[in-house]
């Protein structure tokens, strides 16, 4: 008899990592960002036109996020190269790791920390 199959439960809403994500695709789509300075597009990005979806973020956000992961950046460089590698560049935990010198774990240790440190930042700024 097979095993009953487990239903796969949704990750939990996170606001932050929503915010980060939508401020990634901004910065790649070509809204230039103030503080840290990412290539607007690649040349694929730029063959690829109108299909490219719009950000769902607003300057005013977008430009608080910015400042607060230069900041971090600042403060802690390899909490900061883990979190751009990971939304900006979209590359998987175990490259960023295995770039960093470091393991899987340590990196996603990182990556929560990074998160966290945002969500602090920003969520001050909101009260």
């Amino acid at each position: 008899m097979p095993a009953p199959l487990r239903a796969i439960t949704p990750l939990p809403y996170d606001p932050t990592t929503h915010l980060l994500t939508e401020w990634a695709a901004r910065s790649r789509s070509g809204h230039g960002l103030a503080k840290l300075r990412y290539p607007e597009q690649t040349p694929f990005q730029a063959l690829r036109g109108s299909s490219v979806r719009t950000p769902l973020i607003n300057d005013e956000t977008a430009q608080a996020v910015d400042a607060a992961v230069a900041r971090l950046c600042d403060l802690d460089r390899e909490g900061g190269e883990v979190l751009v590698a990971y939304f900006i560049e979209r590359k998987p935990l175990t490259r960023i790791a295995r770039q960093c010198g470091m393991n899987r774990w340590q990196a996603q240790g990182r990556l929560d920390a990074a998160v966290a440190w945002i969500s602090g930042r920003l969520d001050r700024e909101e009260y």
